[in-house]
């Protein structure tokens, strides 16, 4: 009979090889899943295999889907294909730059989780997570050079003749808004920040036809001299931000007056920001003239938010991204913003509702000069050469 230490020796060896054929068989396990088994559906039944085409189609729900036509797509496709284009590896084919760019849009234009969107797309949530950042990424460097580029005189003076001829307010550059973007970031994130509640200040000078003409996106933490300090604020400072030359209200024999940019109180009054009047119940005529006109320059400011959430609503939550990643994706959207109005417009029903939150009002410092400048504009706007038939109505 064999001994003892014979047996045991040979129960030994027999457990080695077990475990070896089980840690092969898991191995091969795992090479056969290197694709989670409902992420190989992805090129049949994900929405972007199974549902482009038929969507292409139907131009009003392809609209709705991407939230923009068939060919503003295709342009803009056009003009990124090559940054989104990936090489083919020997374990798997890469993801074409339109399933890219289409999952990108989804999730702006949704704001869904990326969990979310893995059941639909039938992509690794980390890999959509890659997919939209890299994408919005390079969105905004291959569209801001077209739609947000740096404002000229000539640009502002344009601006400017928009608002005469529309909002029938003169020397106004643009109307001036400020708006908090919330901001959620992850428990995993590394950021000193996590935990806290996060917002980014986003400033921005729209024109009449609700595009963004000056765009900036900044961490703000409750500071009040954010516009001093933003790239804005100190280029109107050293005036090297090419704002026209001061220039006489139409019809009026008044001094020269600064071009402007038409605030709400989220900004302080200054040289080239006016400010409405406040303690509405102490106000006089020419002064609540004054606050009604500037409220209609100022809302093409609120319009160009309103169509940027209408259109891109993963501004209706905060966002659970990393500032940085966050910072990205708000920075896509704006320039897509432009990007669809210049092609296509905007539907004046998107207009009338504003979800962004304001950044709060701002104690203004007023010189002489600045308040005489304002007193001037009220002035006029209530003299023959500046008033409007209907600007009585209800004061």
């Amino acid at each position: 009979m064999p001994s003892r230490r014979f047996v045991a020796a040979l129960l030994a060896i027999v457990l080695l090889l077990r475990r070896r054929r089980l840690r092969e068989e898991a191995r091969i396990q795992r090479v056969r899943n290197w694709v989670n088994p409902l992420n190989s559906q992805r090129l049949a039944s994900g929405q972007f295999h199974a549902r482009l085409t038929q969507l292409r189609q139907c131009p009003e729900s392809f609209r709705h889907y991407l939230r923009m036509s068939v060919s503003s797509y295709e342009q803009l496709l056009a003009l990124v294909r090559d940054d989104l284009r990936r090489t083919d590896t020997a374990m798997r084919r890469a993801i074409t730059p339109e399933e890219r760019l289409v999952v990108t849009l989804r999730y702006l234009a949704t704001g869904s989780s990326f969990a979310s969107l893995h059941y639909e797309f039938l992509m690794g949530t980390s890999t959509i997570r890659g997919i939209v950042k890299d994408t919005c990424q390079i969105l905004w460097e291959r569209l801001c050079i077209h739609e947000i580029p740096s404002p000229s005189s000539e640009t502002w003076g344009n601006v400017s003749d928009g608002f005469l001829r529309s909002n029938h307010f003169p020397n106004c550059v643009g109307a001036l808004a400020g708006k908090h973007v919330r901001v959620r970031q992850p428990m995993s994130s590394a950021s000193p920040l996590v935990n806290r509640p996060v917002h980014l200040a986003l400033l921005a000078v729209a024109d009449t036809s609700y595009r963004f003409v000056a765009l900036e996106l900044c961490m703000y933490e409750g500071d009040p001299s954010l516009l001093r300090r933003s790239m804005i604020g100190r280029s109107l400072a050293a005036g090297s931000l090419h704002i026209p030359p001061d220039k006489s209200l139409p019809g009026s024999q008044s001094a020269p007056l600064p071009h402007v940019f038409a605030a709400g109180k989220t900004f302080p009054l200054s040289s080239h920001i006016l400010q409405p009047y406040t303690a509405e119940s102490d106000l006089s005529i020419p002064q609540k003239i004054f606050n009604y006109r500037l409220s209609r320059a100022r809302r093409p400011a609120q319009c160009a938010f309103s169509l940027l959430a209408k259109k891109w609503q993963i501004f209706l939550k905060p966002i659970p991204l990393a500032v940085d990643f966050a910072m990205t994706v708000v920075k896509a959207a704006c320039v897509l913003h432009n990007y669809v109005l210049r092609r296509e417009g905007c539907v004046l029903e998107d207009t009338l509702e504003d979800p962004i939150p304001d950044m709060p009002a701002q104690l203004s410092y007023d010189s002489s000069a600045v308040v005489d400048m304002r007193e001037t504009y009220a002035a006029y706007f209530t003299s023959p050469e500046g008033e409007l038939p209907l600007q009585y109505e209800g004061i």
